[in-house]
């Protein structure tokens, strides 16, 4: 007894396994670049609250995730949210207002590039303490307006 599959039907599943495979790893690498970008961000804060005399690593992070900021906006290709069935915390507003979106992951980027370039201008700890809060607010503004919130 053979089996017989239509060629259409086979072609049509594979592409739909390829599509669905590709969101989960678009996902998976997305949020790959957010914990980089989140530990950066957490040893920025342990810098700038004198936890640690590192303040010569503080441009290093800053440029890091100046550099993480640009792989934001292209990390999030069209069917990769929930549409996708599979879970990120990415909203919709992402793909419905992607010119804020890409507004605000150039904010960040921004921010970031000016506190490196204090911070390799010898700055001092008092003016490069409010600019790593510009910096934290740019992230915070991303996730108030396009990530899930954490409760959920």
């Amino acid at each position: 007894m053979k089996f017989w599959i239509p060629l259409a039907l086979v072609l049509s599943s594979t592409a739909a396994f390829a599509a669905d495979t590709d969101a989960k790893q678009t996902i998976e690498y997305r949020e790959l670049i957010f914990e980089a970008l989140g530990k950066h961000m957490k040893a920025l804060g342990t810098i700038v609250k004198g936890k640690v005399n590192t303040t010569d690593d503080i441009a290093g992070h800053a440029r890091s995730i100046e550099h993480l900021a640009t792989m934001i906006p292209r990390s999030f290709p069209a069917g990769s949210g929930p549409e996708s069935g599979h879970h990120t915390e990415a909203l919709p507003a992402i793909w419905k207002d992607w010119a804020g979106f890409e507004a605000a992951a150039k904010n960040l980027q921004t921010e970031a590039a000016t506190l490196a370039t204090m911070a390799e201008a010898g700055k001092p700890m008092g003016e490069l303490a409010p600019q790593f809060g510009k910096v934290g607010k740019a992230c915070g503004s991303c996730h108030d307006s396009f990530r899930e919130d954490d409760e959920h």
